[in-house]
């Protein structure tokens, strides 16, 4: 009996729950190794290049997280679903998927270098080496190898192809560091990682016994997964957007100094958000079965992760308001103090992403990616406008209201007004005030 076995069997649970306990706890170890050696590695960073060259990280970093958006297309969920679903159509809807994707990713690469080139025309540095990250895109494709051990649940290998180019390229970054690398060698770095990955998802796909020639382009599949995840693509872009898009207008509006404060505080924002994306995403196939499977029992598990999840943010909150200068301070240094009011404000809008994370699964799979795709649009939409009045009044505390604004919007808000998230509305509204997760 291996450790996930053990786990299991003491707390009374079945197969399918040994699955997600397993697959939680590998991909919870990528989470953690990216998130301590990225946070102090973003710090050693930040404390290096000083606040205006960080910014200028930064802020390529984010118009690469904003591109990267256009090769997606939402195929990740409608992958996942899909292949549960259908799994005696794997091999049309692996090939269909890869085609998809890369096609996709050669034209966001285009994208890419277009607008970068239109938006900052005398950045020379930022255009440099959004070219070179951009580059990235083009190894993309691969990711649908990662999508389909997801879906069996063999979330190791994605861990290994994931973390062995993380860490090399980690302990590069210091060798850097130390050596006193100009910043355009971190691009070239990024891009390198990209590769690795790739490279390592191929090789352990094979590994398991994969076999690439058995993969078929189906224009029937192909045809279904653009339909069932264009919503999903204008919602994951548009939530890039407001993730995203913040960084982008201050370094247009302000300055690339206000870009590296900014972040800052966005770093350490990051990290819980990553782990909860990390919980639904590991815990989606499941989520299908129970609700195709019992829909009054699914809705009492939603009522109760969604009240535990709750109750969780206002602890992270209540953490970061009385800690938060302290954690800049060790991890970035006196010169980055000025991240702390951002940060709390941030803080905030977690309140409500973990509250609202749920949705986009439950929309997902009640085939109702047509709301993601409303909300979201407004979302974005909302959030750029708020951030040019914001930023222009505020600075980088705008630019945080504007996040906390929309997140309230898109993930709370806006459930009231749809029929179909309704009974979620009430669900969210009510874990505030009562504590489900310890029903029975």
């Amino acid at each position: 009996m291996n450790i996930f076995q053990t786990i299991a069997s003491n707390f009374n649970a079945g197969k399918g729950a040994l699955k997600i306990l397993e697959n939680f706890i590998w991909l919870s170890f990528d989470k953690v190794i990216k998130a301590v050696v990225g946070l102090i590695i973003t710090a050693w960073l930040a404390r290096y290049l000083g606040q205006e060259n960080f910014g200028v990280w930064n802020y390529a970093l984010a118009f690469i997280a904003i591109s990267s958006a256009l090769s997606t297309l939402g195929l990740d969920t409608i992958f996942l679903r899909d292949i549960v679903r259908n799994a005696d159509n794997k091999n049309k809807i692996l090939g269909s998927t890869f085609f998809v994707k890369a096609v996709s990713s050669l034209m966001a690469f285009i994208a890419c270098i277009v607008v970068i080139y239109f938006i900052r025309p005398h950045g020379d540095l930022t255009k440099l080496m959004v070219t070179i990250m951009a580059m990235s895109f083009l190894f993309q494709a691969f990711d649908v190898i990662d999508f389909y051990f997801k879906s069996q649940m063999q979330s190791r290998y994605v861990v290994y192809a994931r973390n062995i180019p993380f860490l090399v390229i980690s302990s590069a970054q210091l060798i850097f560091i130390i050596n006193h690398a100009p910043l355009i060698m971190f691009a070239w770095l990024f891009l390198l990682e990209s590769i690795l990955a790739a490279i390592l998802l191929i090789v352990l796909y094979k590994f398991k016994g994969g076999e690439f020639s058995r993969w078929k382009t189906d224009q029937e599949t192909t045809t279904k997964l653009l339909k069932d995840g264009w919503p999903l693509f204008i919602s994951f872009i548009s939530s890039m957007l407001y993730l995203k898009v913040g960084q982008i207008m201050i370094g247009q509006m302000l300055d690339d100094r206000s870009v590296g404060i900014f972040s800052a505080a966005l770093k350490i924002h990051e990290i819980p958000f990553s782990f909860l994306v990390l919980l639904t995403s590991v815990s989606f196939p499941k989520i299908v079965e129970l609700y195709e499977r019992d829909k009054e029992l699914f809705f009492k598990r939603y009522s109760q992760v969604t009240s535990l999840y709750t109750l969780s943010s206002i602890v992270l909150l209540i953490i970061l308001i009385l800690f938060g200068k302290q954690i800049i301070l060790i991890l970035f240094g006196s010169d980055y103090l000025e991240s702390y009011y951002p940060l709390v404000i941030l803080s905030v809008g977690l309140v409500f992403i973990y509250n609202g994370m749920l949705r986009s699964s439950y929309l997902s799979v009640t085939n109702n990616e047509k709301i993601i795709f409303y909300t979201s649009l407004m979302s974005a939409v909302l959030n750029v406008v708020l951030n040019y009045i914001l930023i222009r009044k505020y600075g980088i505390l705008g630019s945080a209201t504007a996040m906390l604004i929309t997140h309230f919007v898109a993930l709370f808000l806006s459930n009231y007004f749809f029929k179909a998230t309704k009974r979620i509305s009430f669900i969210q509204f009510e874990a505030f005030f009562r504590l489900r997760f310890l029903d029975h």
